[in-house]
């Protein structure tokens, strides 16, 4: 038995996010005094929140979101609205988004009451599922709130490799925290101090990423992204990850 059916819960972590994240356009970093590259607005924010920039923001994005898949929308959504959520001026945008959503219809009209009401009524998801892996990155890099990682580090400690999608997790775990690991420095600060206080084999799993985050990546990547003509076995794919 291949591994054809079990990658691609793995194939959207982490490439969700960037997905969206490549759509910011040089009006977004021109006006106002942005210093802020327009690609690294959303992926960064967290370094230089830029609180009067997120609706222009989300109005940039809007002008795409047909072409977008669900999972890109919710990112979508949910970082800004976690942006807004931990806003000094949260009060302030949400006005804004109220007064602008007459502009809109059908979908984006949609997407800005989504935002409304998740930044009214923030709730952090629970590191449940590859599309919540996603989600929480996207709130990492609004806020910049630690425990977002380590609540997808807490994967690391899996022990059961007979539980098929668990190992999945782990996986998409590994792959999004090295790669994300290999961009910010607060990453990497946060892994280390988690490193620090653990123990067996989440502290192995953790020092494998702080040696080499490149690494980790590329493997995790390769062994997802297999040939059509040697596609995994299950047992291959497990020792791969494992």
């Amino acid at each position: 038995m291949t591994f054809k059916k079990f990658n691609v819960k793995i194939s959207n972590t982490l490439f969700l996010v960037l997905f969206i994240f490549s759509y910011h356009s040089e009006a977004i970093a021109n006006s106002e005094g942005s210093e802020l590259n327009p690609e690294t607005f959303m992926t960064f924010y967290y370094l230089h929140p830029q609180s009067f920039k997120l609706i222009q923001s989300l109005q940039h994005d809007l002008r795409y979101t047909k072409a977008w898949r669900l999972g890109q929308i919710n990112l979508l959504i949910h970082f800004h609205a976690a942006a807004i959520n931990g806003s000094d001026d949260r009060g302030v945008l949400l006005q804004r988004l109220h007064g602008i959503r007459e502009q809109y219809s059908g979908l984006n009209r949609k997407i800005i009451d989504r935002v409304i009401v998740e930044a009214e009524n923030f709730i952090s998801p629970q590191a449940t599922s590859s599309d919540n892996f996603d989600l929480l990155w996207a709130e990492f890099f609004a806020t910049g709130n630690p425990k977002a990682v380590e609540d997808i580090a807490a994967y690391l400690q899996l022990s059961d490799d007979k539980d098929r999608l668990k190992v999945i997790y782990l996986a998409a775990a590994e792959w999004s925290l090295a790669a994300n690991a290999a961009q910010h420095k607060k990453v990497l600060e946060i892994l280390y101090d988690l490193s620090d206080s653990s123990t067996g084999i989440m502290k192995k799993r953790l020092q494998k990423i702080l040696d080499n985050p490149q690494a980790v990546a590329s493997k995790m990547t390769y062994v997802s992204h297999q040939p059509k003509n040697h596609k995994l076995s299950w047992e291959e794919y497990k020792n791969a990850v494992w």
